[in-house]
């Protein structure tokens, strides 16, 4: 008995997750990176709204779980993650299963499978996912079983790369292209800004982007630069540009918050250094200006 619970336990908290808050409400999936300060903020402005809300949190460079402070409900796809909660839902076991169903109706069009069928997906793509280590294909059918399951109102992706080049192609290989609007959210410069003297890239970004139902961006670069490229204009949201984090709530900064006077804090968005942030300039400029500034930290946003 007690071995029965435990096998149990995993497909109950699944059901549990499963489960919308909103029963009949919009429903809105994310998919990016769980660990982006941008994806968690833009997500959080729905923490008191009746929206449906989920995220498919794609496995980034560091591959490191969620959050475990992030209370809304996310698709693990991380290597090694199998904790199944009413909040966690695991690739491993429970969205493995998921995706062998959704590979095999598209590789068998509906038909009965073979045993050469059978042998095949072990040989294929299968079997890597009982090693915890999901490949592409794989979190790619996950997402589209998803879809199909959930059938999402609007699905909003964080970026053209990778996140929405990725979706992009699961939509295609899984024929899922007409479920949920597409929201299309651009990087600030770093999606389009070099990219767009690429030809190869430029042809790849206009197609991703004329496929989306809305294009939102940071900036009026990205509308002309994507527009260069053949980018319907219909498709760039009214309301551009949008902050990279969705919006700032100024009433709640304003509660609580130390007049600039008195604050002792040099507050860095961007603390590290890559071709898209620059950290050693600001480094020297405070290191040349250290002596006359009062006594102070220097953070960045958690």
């Amino acid at each position: 008995m007690i071995g029965f619970a435990r096998m149990a336990a995993p497909e109950q908290q699944a059901a549990r997750f499963e489960q919308d808050d909103f029963p009949g409400a919009p429903r809105i999936l994310f998919v990016g990176d769980a660990n982006s300060t941008h994806a968690r903020a833009w997500i959080e402005l729905f923490d008191r709204t009746d929206f449906n809300v989920r995220l498919f949190a794609m496995p980034g460079a560091e591959a490191m779980a969620p959050p475990a402070d992030l209370p809304f409900r996310i698709y693990v796809g991380k290597p090694g993650f199998t904790s199944c909660t009413e909040r966690r839902m695991p690739f491993t076991p429970l969205g493995a299963r998921m995706a062998e169903h959704e590979i095999r109706e598209q590789n068998l069009g509906g038909r009965k499978p073979s045993m050469i069928d059978k042998v095949g997906w072990v040989a294929n793509s299968i079997a890597p996912w009982r090693r915890d280590e999901p490949c592409h294909q794989a979190l790619a059918a996950w997402l589209s079983a998803i879809l199909r399951r959930w059938t999402p109102d609007i699905v909003h992706s964080f970026g053209i790369y990778p996140a929405g080049l990725w979706f992009y192609a699961a939509r295609h290989t899984f024929g899922v292209t007409n479920i949920g609007r597409w929201v299309l959210q651009t990087r600030g410069g770093s999606d389009i800004q070099l990219r767009r003297f690429d030809n190869n890239r430029a042809s790849e970004i206009s197609v991703i982007a004329n496929e989306a139902a809305a294009i939102i961006t940071d900036n009026f670069a990205n509308i002309t630069y994507m527009a260069e490229m053949g980018v319907d204009r219909s498709r760039f949201a009214s309301i551009n540009p949008v902050p990279g984090t969705g919006g700032i709530d100024v009433d709640a900064l304003a509660r609580g918050t130390e007049p600039p006077s008195r604050r002792r804090l040099i507050l860095w968005p961007k603390a590290y250094e890559v071709q898209w942030s620059k950290a050693l300039p600001v480094l020297e400029a405070i290191r040349l200006v250290w002596h006359r500034l009062p006594p102070c930290r220097i953070g960045k946003p958690v």
